[in-house]
């Protein structure tokens, strides 16, 4: 088998993927045209005549459409040219005699964009000309500009585009019909090939569709497909290629193409043109243009080749003067034929002058000259039609036959002077009488049925657009009536607006029962949200009329407010007055007095059941555990209780933590001593801004700081002191701790980043419960005011409960008002519902109204909320005009920073993987997911690897981040590019303390010369990637000096067996249990999984669960506890199955006969039957610890007996049930409704901590998680959706740092 016949055969093994280029895949990032692909889809437009009549001016037309369409939707591309692939742009179809019309329409093309492209309207085009897809030049260009990926043809044709393989036998249905074809179709796939070897990806011009804004086409991904195409690109140089007609420029002895073109051109300049034969004429140097040098030359050469020719030549002359004095509405000509002799010779002229002017179009020093003083026209640089009427019956042309004398005269004096032909206007062959057919086609286009729409807000915004909508046939003659819209226009199955018919009592009933099903379900989702700190949400009962602030938002609203004399002072009391107290002083006393009491009554309460708890916790042995509790006690204490306890119970944290140090040693690798010294300096921190401290907690803690060389925080020593409730009893280490190695600022940047303080501008403020940070109180200004607004602020920034305090003025405001709220999805239209209803009551005056409603395309409840915007300055800017014009003003509020960080990983999946279930014990105190095998660090500054794409304006650096870059930039500094010491962490970060407002200005400082380092490519910018990558390059070396199993092996995997594959999906399906099993080790879960393909979500799940059922069998037949459990269980049932039959006998006798017989057994059933008795609740069919993931301890059994009633009456599958079983959910659009739900009210219970989703879970959902995994690469993971999705990790109130994890994606 031939390399040619390899490469097609390989190529019809594809599997591509139709996407909106714009909208899902490419969005603003820069990609390639090929040139030549462009060309052959123009080209084989079967409305194109260039057989019989060669409009040169229609092929450039449908090039500059393609590209327009292209920029009107806002693509930005290049096109490029391989000069060995000219005649690639030939159709198929295309007669033989006809190859030389599109070399030249090709070389016209070429030259016409290169001089016209920045006038085209089409600003940003490049266009780049290269040998051959192996020139190194065009392999640097790739690297330089930072290419998205490629748009080029693969040689097939055919009107089908809506399958997912691309094999020769679907797109041709026969094989190639000639040598040529084929080698064609092997020279684009090879091409194909090559830049798929290379990392591109490939989108197919052919097939490619423009549906209204949308650009539908074929994209094949580059990456997946890398590694295994480096056989097959040594064939790809080898493929021959047809070569055009040898070029005719030299036919003629001694003729000088580049000679005659300078002395036309001199001549023409100095206007020393005449006729020999003649008299002299004007002419005009200023138009003289590419066209009519290009002519005359061509002409020129055509009579030097055979004289005999001067009437074509005289017709073709006087062709190209109307071509510039006729309008184009001109010359719709048809087809003139005078006999079948003159169209021979006619054709035969035309594909010899196009093979000359396309000779000397790509001659590069002849076209060099020729522009250099001359305008490129070249688009209209042939008309065959127009040419065959000048021959058939020129006197029918209706054109100024004085302005075409002129022209033509110029034409023919300039051949005079060059060679001496002498060349004469056509005259007319018939007679003045005789009547001709008017060779003008009449136009039949209708006019415009749609009135031009005009808005003076709109216009400026839609300018670039301009689309005109895909055609839609007319279906009957009805169609033409006035439109009424009756359904929704994504959705055709349910009418919007019908009257139906009066139910029956019976449908009344079943509507009814669907109703409050549906409330009920609303309301338990509801209860499974929680508020920023993770607590349930309370409902809160509105009332029309302004809020009435509690007691503490008093307070705060009196601090706040600003101190006025009043207008109206009363004089002064006299001293008697003053001495004596009043009447409401001394009631406000005795309140005081019984206010006080009650506190004391409350405090002794409080720390009596504190007592209890402590003394509980004794139990927990396990001080990691044992911190857990005490944080989890502490969080759920309200704020009197921990003004009484606060203190008290965070010195015990401490404790703990201590605890764990003391602890640390060879036998503990588990134990991180930096990362819990952070934690236990975070504690101290906050512990000494608590109510409550004591001379013996801060004489503690100063003693904890100095042992383990901590920085030192500044304490104030209390007045007092007390005993504990519950002492502690603190033991510092003394042999040998383990101690700080760094600096105090070293430290804290290295390791308690994601502790720092957060907050920026934050005050109390009495409308919301917590401190705002100023760009938040900026928005309740704002809307308190009434005025609109437009917020830019990445996820988990806190922009939730902007919209809820819309809502709730709304709801104050009147009965009337109503607030809509968009949102993208139907998941989060439902889960908006559930929070509203969790957060508002209000009762209406007027029965049949609700605080909510939802009305999608699917269903309306209660009779009828802010949208992702991707580009928001533009939407800005819109919006802004049209407040304006309603004499409204918009206030743009932005907000760049994210309350928590996230911080990035990529997994390498190791070669071999035993599961023998999950451990039992997690690590503790560690943030991050670093240091551990198989999961690499990915700093932000080591994705920069393409310079041309710039840095994007999101970038964001965590503390640590900025001393790594900053450090890496150090050690890589020269003259040239220095690193001052203003950069220095010690110059930017003065403050014993670090917050994060003081990593957010040194971030500035540092990306501002990273910047320009990345602009200059004389920088030491790539050693700083280089350096910064390191952590990724280690690992990939590491994994790659594993053994890697040969195609099909199987790898033992304890008694589970793991096959691997080549395939990614197969990949990803046996990787991922070992990611979530590392995940599972550093306690970084829950997670979701985003993978964008529905199929593989439900796969991944099916995956996971036959791998941890196969892997308990495996445990179950080898442990022998279980066996003796399971005996147990059997003897257990028999016994309780026995006495269940003789409770009745034992009711109704009283002999005392068989009472001693009994008593034995009586007595271990009761035994049996206590709650103690571990086989009570036990059930062998359910998954054993270990192998789940589940959190028994969120949830019910019965709570899960319900939910798995209601989704198995739903018919959802019993897979996905088992995945519930071991906490293994997934999520997106094309799932049942109610198990969608269930898998969002779980994960946020804490008993699901996997979840497998689509995007459906990226927009807005409230499922916050530890981890957020990408699981295999996608055409749909667009920047947008990775921030989007991302955002689900560190979400605020919930983590203080969130994971990202890239698992099968390319590097």
């Amino acid at each position: 088998m031939d390399e040619q016949q390899r490469s097609l055969d390989w190529y019809g093994k594809l599997h591509t993927r139709r996407v909106d280029l714009v909208g899902d895949y490419a969005g603003n990032e820069l990609f390639v045209v090929e040139g030549d692909s462009l060309l052959l889809n123009c080209f084989n437009d079967p409305k194109l005549d260039f057989d019989a009549g060669f409009q040169l001016l229609h092929a450039v037309y449908n090039v500059e459409h393609f590209l327009q369409n292209l920029r009107q939707r806002r693509c930005n591309f290049h096109i490029v040219f391989f000069e060995d692939h000219k005649s690639l742009c030939v159709p198929p179809k295309a007669a033989s005699h006809t190859t030389s019309k599109f070399l030249l329409a090709r070389a016209a093309v070429k030259r016409h964009l290169e001089a016209n492209v920045a006038d085209l309207t089409l600003p940003g085009i490049e266009l780049r000309t290269f040998k051959s897809t192996s020139d190194e030049a065009f392999a640097r260009y790739l690297w330089t500009t930072g290419v998205y990926f490629v748009m080029c043809h693969d040689g097939a044709f055919n009107n089908s585009t809506q399958a997912s393989s691309i094999s020769d036998h679907r797109i041709n249905g026969s094989a190639p019909r000639d040598e040529f074809e084929r080698s064609r179709k092997a020279r684009f796939r090879g091409m194909i090939l090559l830049l798929l070897s290379w990392g591109y990806n490939i989108a197919l011009i052919n097939g490619l569709e423009w549906h209204d804004t949308k650009v539908m086409t074929e994209v094949v991904e580059g990456h997946r497909l890398q590694k295994y195409l480096t056989p097959l690109i040594t064939g790809h140089a080898s493929v021959p290629t047809e070569s055009p007609s040898s070029s005719p420029i030299g036919d003629k002895p001694g003729f000088d193409h580049v000679h005659a073109l300078q002395s036309l051109q001199h001549m023409i300049q100095n206007r020393e043109i005449s006729r020999e034969h003649g008299d002299s004429h004007e002419v005009h140097p200023e138009k003289w243009t590419q066209r009519r040098y290009i002519i005359t030359i061509a002409m020129d050469m055509m009579l030097a080749k055979e004289a005999t020719q001067r009437t074509l030549v005289a017709a073709f002359l006087e062709h190209a003067a109307l071509l510039e004095v006729v309008p184009l509405a001109s010359r719709r000509l048809r087809h003139a034929i005078a006999n079948a002799k003159s169209t021979s010779e006619t054709q035969h002229f035309i594909d010899e002058s196009a093979s000359i002017v396309c000779s000397l179009l790509q001659d590069n020093s002849f076209y060099r000259i020729l522009k250099s003083t001359a305008k490129c026209d070249l688009s209209d640089l042939l008309d065959g039609r127009l040419f065959s009427s000048v021959l058939a019956c020129p006197e029918q042309l209706a054109a100024p036959r004085g302005q075409t004398k002129a022209i033509f005269e110029e034409y023919a004096m300039a051949l005079d002077h060059l060679s001496g032909n002498h060349i004469e206007l056509l005259k007319s062959t018939k007679p003045a009488t005789q009547s001709t057919e008017s060779q003008f086609i009449e136009d039949q286009r209708l006019g415009s049925t749609i009135l031009p729409f005009s808005n003076h807000v709109f216009d400026k915004h839609l300018a670039p657009i301009k689309l005109s909508t895909s055609p839609r046939k007319r279906e009957s003659p009805e169609a033409g009536r006035i439109f009424q819209e009756v359904s929704h226009w994504h959705n055709a199955r349910r009418p919007l607006s019908k009257v139906a018919p009066p139910m029956t009592p019976w449908e009344k009933k079943k509507a009814a029962r669907k109703v409050n099903f549906f409330m009920a379900e609303m309301q338990a989702y509801a209860a499974s949200l929680t508020n920023a700190t993770g607590s349930s949400l309370e409902p809160e009962t509105v009332t029309v009329g302004p809020k009435i602030l509690a007691e503490a938002q008093l307070d705060v609203a009196k601090e706040n407010a600003i101190p006025t004399k009043s207008k109206s002072s009363k004089p002064e009391q006299s001293s008697k007055s003053k001495n004596k107290p009043s009447k409401k002083e001394t009631r406000e006393k005795d309140m005081a007095v019984k206010r006080a009491e009650k506190d004391d009554l409350e405090a002794n309460k409080t720390l009596a059941a504190w007592q209890i708890v402590r003394k509980n916790l004794e139990a927990e042995v396990t001080p990691a555990r044992r911190h857990q509790k005490l944080s989890d006690y502490l969080r759920d204490r309200s704020d009197s209780q921990q003004r009484v306890l606060g203190a008290e119970i965070r010195f015990h944290m401490i404790c703990d933590l201590v605890e764990i140090l003391k602890g640390y040693g060879p036998s503990s690798p588990e134990i991180e001593p930096l990362s819990i010294m952070a934690l236990l300096w975070t504690s101290i921190r906050k512990t000494v801004h608590t109510p409550g401290l004591t001379k013996t907690i801060v004489n503690s803690l100063k003693a904890i700081l100095d042992i383990f060389h901590l920085p030192q925080i500044e304490m104030e020593m209390p007045s007092g002191d007390r005993a504990f409730a519950y002492d502690p009893k603190l033991t510092l280490p003394r042999d040998n701790p383990p101690v700080n190695p760094h600096d105090d600022l070293r430290f804290q940047l290295l390791y308690c980043g994601p502790y720092m303080d957060r907050n920026l501008d934050s005050a109390p403020d009495p409308r919301v419960p917590f401190e705002p940070d100023g760009w938040q109180r900026a928005v309740l200004d704002e809307l308190d005011a009434e005025r609109s607004l437009f917020i830019v602020a990445p996820t988990s920034a806190g922009k939730t409960f902007i919209s809820f305090y819309a809502m709730e003025k709304i709801l104050r405001s009147n009965d009337e008002n109503v607030l809509v709220y968009v949102a993208p999805t139907k998941a989060l239209v439902n889960q908006i519902a559930a929070e509203i209803q969790a957060r508002f009551k209000k009762s209406f005056k007027h029965p049949g109204k609700s605080v909510w409603a939802i009305h999608t395309r699917d269903y309306r409840v209660n009779n009828p909320l802010v949208p992702t915007v991707g580009n928001p300055e533009k939407f800005s800017s819109w919006l802004s005009d049209i407040q304006e014009s309603s004499g409204r003003k918009l206030t743009t509020i932005q907000h760049a920073h994210r309350y928590s960080d996230l911080r990035k990983f990529i997994y390498r999946p190791p070669k071999k993987f035993a599961f023998n279930g999950l451990s039992e014990q997690t690590t503790f105190g560690i943030l991050g997911l670093d240091n551990i095998e198989d999961l690499a660090f990915m700093h932000p500054v080591a994705s920069l690897v393409n310079r041309s794409r710039g840095m994007p304006p999101d970038l964001s650096l965590e503390a640590r981040d900025c001393l790594l870059l900053y450090d890496a930039m150090a050690r890589h500094q020269d003259e040239e590019f220095p690193v001052r010491d203003s950069l220095s962490p010690t110059s930017n970060l003065r403050s014993k303390i670090v917050r994060k407002a003081d990593i957010i200005q040194w971030e500035a400082a540092l990306k501002e010369v990273l910047q320009k380092w990345m602009d200059d490519e004389n920088s030491p910018f790539s050693k700083v990637v280089e350096d910064l990558s390191k952590p990724l390059y280690g690992s990939k070396e590491a994994a790659a000096t594993e053994k890697e199993p040969s195609n099909g092996e199987s790898v033992a995997s304890g008694n589970t067996l793991i096959r691997q594959s080549d395939s990614e999906t197969h990949s990803l399906y046996r990787t991922t249990l070992p990611l979530l099993y590392k995940l599972h080790e550093r306690n970084a879960l829950p997670a979701i999984f985003f993978n964008y393909d529905r199929s593989k979500c439900v796969g991944i799940c099916g995956a996971l669960i036959q791998q941890l059922e196969e892997a308990e069998s495996s445990w179950k037949e080898s442990n022998a506890g279980w066996k003796t459990k399971l005996k147990g269980f059997e003897q257990w049932k028999k016994l309780k199955a026995k006495a269940d039959s003789k409770k009745p006998a034992k009711q109704a006798s009283k002999k005392k006969g068989n009472e001693g017989d009994n008593i034995k057994e009586d007595k271990m059933l009761d035994a049996q039957s206590d709650d103690s008795n571990p086989y009570a609740g036990f059930d062998p069919e359910d998954p054993v610890d270990g192998y789940h993931f589940a959190n028994k301890s969120r949830a019910e059994a019965s709570e899960l007996q319900d939910y798995f009633k209601e989704l198995r009456r739903r018919e959802v599958p019993e897979m996905l049930l088992t995945g519930l079983m071991r906490g293994i959910g997934v999520h997106h659009a094309g799932m049942n409704r109610k198990y969608r739900q269930t898998v969002e009210v779980l994960f946020r219970k804490g008993y699901l901590r996997v979840v497998i989703a689509t995007g459906t879970l990226a927009l807005g959902i409230n499922m916050p998680c530890a981890t957020v995994v990408f699981s295999g690469d996608s055409v749909f993971l667009t920047a947008l959706n990775f921030r989007q999705a991302a955002g689900r990790a560190g979400r605020r109130g919930f983590d203080l740092l969130g994971n990202v994890v890239f698992h099968g994606l390319s590097e």
